[in-house]
């Protein structure tokens, strides 16, 4: 499981991070969990996920560019125990 939450543009870093363990053979996952997914969720601001994205990662048009990764977090802020599930379910947490 990759965590990208601390980078500047968790999307970003999602690509090559999982690209990287896939070419290693490893059966890879993202968490889409990073600081505009946690504003929106513990707000309960799942609605105005893009901006607060935009706001805490200074990164725009993340789903035109990303529209898997920001679907993926549409539905983690709807169902947030799914964040916790896919951490329980890792063998690995890469950080």
């Amino acid at each position: 499981l990759v965590v990208t939450a601390s980078s500047r543009d968790p999307f970003a870093a999602m690509d090559f991070y999982t690209g990287v363990f896939t070419e290693a053979g490893a059966d890879v996952a993202w968490l889409p969990l990073d600081a505009g997914l946690a504003r929106a969720i513990t707000s309960g601001r799942c609605e105005d996920l893009d901006a607060l994205r935009a706001r805490e990662h200074g990164t725009w048009d993340r789903a035109r560019v990303h529209p898997e990764a920001t679907a993926a977090q549409r539905q983690a802020c709807a169902d947030p125990a799914s964040l916790v599930r896919a951490i329980d379910g890792a063998d690995a947490v890469f950080l």
